[in-house]
């Protein structure tokens, strides 16, 4: 775990194992975290150089469809919508 480690002690096999079991989210914020420590001259040297960094891979993404557009807004109802709901699911033929 590298929560309670002092920036300065932490070592490359603490931030890989932390990237290993992390999301995009711990790699955004990892590379974040060692790039201010540089900055503000907390430590001498980064943890781990740029290049050792795995690269951030992100999933792929997709609009939804619209049937799914239709049952959230059947699921949802008048809530969902700011003006005229049933007009405007009927207008979509999202309502019969």
């Amino acid at each position: 775990m590298i929560r309670p480690k002092v920036v300065v002690l932490t070592t490359s096999d603490d931030f890989m194992a932390a990237l290993r079991t992390g999301t995009v989210s711990t790699n955004v914020y990892l590379r974040r975290l060692q790039n201010h420590c540089l900055d503000m001259g907390w430590l001498p040297v980064p943890i781990l150089p740029k290049k050792k960094l795995p690269k951030i891979k992100h999933k792929e993404a997709r609009a939804i469809t619209w049937d799914e557009h239709c049952r959230i807004l059947a699921r949802e109802g008048r809530h969902a919508l700011w003006a005229s709901p049933t007009t405007w699911l009927r207008k979509t033929k999202c309502l019969p």
